[in-house]
C-alpha cells in the first residue's frame, strides 16, 4: 500500500486528465506521421498523459495561418508540429513563443525562424546552410562551376539563395546570374531565360515549390542540369514532368528504410513516408523522450531538447545547438534517371 502511494505521488504530476494536445500545421504528410507517433505515445504505459491530435490548414496564406496560430493559442496547445511555409512560420513562432508553446519546425528551411533564440521554438528539418553545403558539395563533384539561379521572391527563396551565397562562396562555385520571380507563371520564366542567353554557365539552380518548378522547367530547354531545393523532393516531380524531369537534381532530406515506422505508414497509408512525414514522427518522438525522462512542462521538455544525449530518429540524428536547430543534416543528392530518382554515386 506504501509503495503504491508513492508511486502514486511520484508520477501524480504527470498525469492528467487535460490531454497534452499537438496541433499539426505543416501538411497532410506530417499529420500522417505524427497520427503513428500519437497513437504510439498513447499505447505506451509509462506516459501518463493522453496526447491529442488537431490538425489545420494554413493554405499556404500568411493570414490564415497566423489565423490558426491565434486559435492554437487559445486551445490550450502544448506542440506545434510546422508550419509549413517558412513565411508562415517566421511570424506564427513569436506568437508560440510568447505564451510558451513549443515548435517543433518539420518543413521551414528559412534561418529567421530561429535566429531570435527563442526558448520553444526548435526546427527539427535542417536548415538551409546545412542543405546549401549539400547542393554546393554536388556541384563540386559533377565540375560545375558556373550556376544560374532563380529563386522564389519569398522569406524561402529569400533565406535560401542567401546561404547559397555563402556556400558557394565556401566552394568556389560562381554565380553567373542569380534573378528572383514573384508570379512564377511561363511568361516571367520566359523572361527570365531569355536574359539568360547571353550568359554563360554550366548548371541551373531553381528554389521554389513544386508547382513553379514544373512551369520552369518546361518553359524552355537550358541545355544545362538544373538542380532544385528540398521543397521539390517528391516523387509528383517526375509525374509531373514526365521525361522533362531526367537528370534534374533533387536534395532528398530522408531516404526510406525498412522500420516499424515505414511498415505502419505503408500498411495504413498504402505509401511510402517522405521527409515531412518521418520527421513529423521523429518530433514527437522526441517528445515521448522527454516525457520519458520525467519532463512534464513546456519548460523542461525544452530544456530537455536543448541538453539531450543524440537521439537516432528514422530521418536523422538529432540534437539541438543553442539557436533550437537541429545541428545534424542527413541529405540525400539524388537525380532523376530512367523516370526515378536514383542516388548520386561519389
Amino acid at each position: 500500500m506504501i509503495n503504491l502511494l508513492f508511486s502514486a505521488l511520484a508520477w501524480g504530476s504527470f498525469y492528467s486528465d487535460d490531454p497534452f494536445k499537438v496541433a499539426v500545421t505543416a501538411g497532410k504528410e506530417a499529420q500522417r506521421g505524427v497520427m503513428i507517433a500519437i497513437e504510439e505515445m498513447n499505447d505506451n504505459p509509462n506516459i501518463f498523459r493522453k496526447i491529442k491530435q488537431l490538425n489545420y490548414n494554413d493554405e499556404g496564406y500568411v493570414a490564415k495561418g497566423v489565423m490558426n496560430a491565434e486559435k492554437i493559442v487559445e486551445e490550450g496547445t502544448s506542440l506545434v508540429i510546422g508550419h509549413k511555409e517558412s513565411y508562415i512560420s517566421a511570424p506564427a513562432s513569436s506568437l508560440y513563443e510568447f505564451n510558451g508553446i513549443l515548435m517543433l519546425n518539420t518543413s521551414s528551411t528559412a534561418s529567421s525562424i530561429t535566429d531570435s533564440s527563442y526558448r520553444y521554438i526548435f526546427r527539427t528539418i535542417p536548415g538551409d546552410e546545412i542543405i546549401a553545403n549539400s547542393i554546393a558539395q554536388s556541384l563540386k563533384d559533377s565540375d560545375l562551376g558556373e550556376v544560374l539561379i532563380c529563386y522564389s521572391d519569398n522569406s524561402y527563396g529569400k533565406s535560401f539563395v542567401s546561404s547559397i551565397e555563402k556556400s558557394f562562396n565556401n566552394y568556389d562555385i560562381e554565380i553567373s546570374d542569380r534573378v528572383s520571380f514573384s508570379v512564377g507563371d511561363e511568361r516571367e520564366f520566359k523572361r527570365i531565360i531569355d536574359r539568360w542567353k547571353n550568359y554563360s554557365y554550366d548548371s541551373v539552380l531553381f528554389i521554389g515549390y513544386l508547382e513553379e518548378a514544373v512551369k520552369f522547367i518546361e518553359t524552355e530547354d537550358l541545355g544545362a542540369p538544373i538542380f532544385c531545393s528540398e521543397a521539390l523532393a517528391s516523387n509528383r516531380l517526375i509525374d509531373e514532368l514526365g521525361d522533362k524531369a531526367e537528370g534534374v537534381v533533387v536534395p532528398f532530406l530522408f531516404s526510406p528504410k525498412r522500420s516499424s515506422f515505414f511498415t505502419k505508414y505503408r500498411d495504413r497509408f498504402n505509401s511510402d513516408p517522405n521527409f515531412v512525414a518521418a520527421i513529423s514522427y521523429d518530433s514527437v518522438k522526441l517528445i515521448e523522450r522527454a516525457m520519458l525522462s520525467g519532463a512534464e512542462s513546456n519548460d523542461e521538455i525544452a530544456n530537455y531538447l536543448r541538453n539531450m544525449s543524440p537521439y537516432f530518429g528514422e530521418a536523422n540524428i538529432y540534437s539541438f545547438n543553442s539557436g533550437g536547430d537541429v545541428e545534424n543534416g542527413n541529405v540525400h543528392m539524388k537525380i532523376v534517371q530512367n523516370g526515378t530518382f536514383e542516388d548520386i554515386r561519389r
